[in-house]
């Protein structure tokens, strides 16, 4: 028989649990599965939801793939022009596309808010939940917590020199032909997905012409943001936030420096 996989724990922030009276609803929760869910309060600096698997030895933060806060938290990164730079390093681990942000609040009306989460689906290609009472709020946190304990477990071994399953896995095969190289390369920096670097590729054929663009741009960050990422009339933007970290790397004379933080 093999082994049962250890229980997911839910870390909730204070602003989150506070504005829902989580507290009793996920203690109930938690009873009613008592070797597969727990919660606890995270630290005064937490701003999202994160998810842990617990062992005895061991807890291992998982890779996100919903990042869920609470609306004033969204409200306050949108005012200071800092959400969409905070959310794509907060989800950098999970599959392009395969991102959720869950907006959990009021549903009174915010000033510019729904505004602000329909650019960020455009400009990130994430979805966006928003979720209203807490016991909406409980059921989700519990059912994501019961998807990621149902995920393989990583195996416990190094990868190629630091690099992770996910690095490699952006590149399967070795790549003979140079504008393969290329796409390849580009699928190496972080939020780039193939479908993104198969379109800076397609309009900039090699490290030459892309290097020249952004010298050469008015607005070099904001230089490929434009850039339609698929061939359908409804293809989303590359964005801005892709577009400041290849010029980032492009245009970086210090291998040291912090090329993607997290609030630009």
């Amino acid at each position: 028989m093999p082994p049962s996989k250890p229980p997911v724990r839910a870390v909730v922030p204070r602003s989150v649990a506070d504005a829902h009276a989580l507290g009793e609803l996920l203690d109930a929760r938690a009873a009613e599965l008592p070797d597969t869910f727990s919660w606890s309060l995270a630290d005064a600096s937490d701003a999202a939801v994160r998810f842990e698997r617990v062992t005895a030895d061991a807890t291992e933060r998982l890779a996100p793939r919903a990042l869920v806060c609470a609306t004033d938290r969204v409200h306050a990164a949108l005012v200071a022009g800092t959400l969409a730079s905070w959310v794509e390093a907060a989800v950098a681990g999970a599959a392009p596309g395969d991102a959720t942000l869950v907006v959990a609040g009021s549903a009174d009306a915010v000033a510019g808010l729904e505004e602000g989460l329909a650019a960020l689906q455009l400009d990130l290609g994430i979805s966006v939940r928003r979720v209203w009472n807490a016991a909406a709020l409980a059921d989700l946190l519990v059912q994501y917590a019961l998807a990621l304990r149902s995920a393989p477990v990583a195996a416990a071994e190094d990868f190629l020199s630091g690099l992770t399953s996910h690095d490699v896995l952006f590149n399967q095969k070795v790549s003979r032909q140079p504008p393969e190289q290329w796409r390849g390369a580009l699928q190496q920096l972080g939020g780039v997905s193939e479908r993104a670097a198969a379109a800076i590729a397609a309009e900039y054929p090699s490290f030459r012409a892309l290097h020249d663009r952004f010298r050469t741009a008015a607005d070099p960050e904001n230089a490929i943001a434009d850039l339609r990422v698929g061939q359908s009339a409804n293809a989303r933007r590359l964005g801005p936030c892709r577009s400041r970290r290849v010029h980032r790397i492009m245009s970086s004379t210090d291998g040291d420096e912090l090329v993607y933080p997290a609030d630009e």
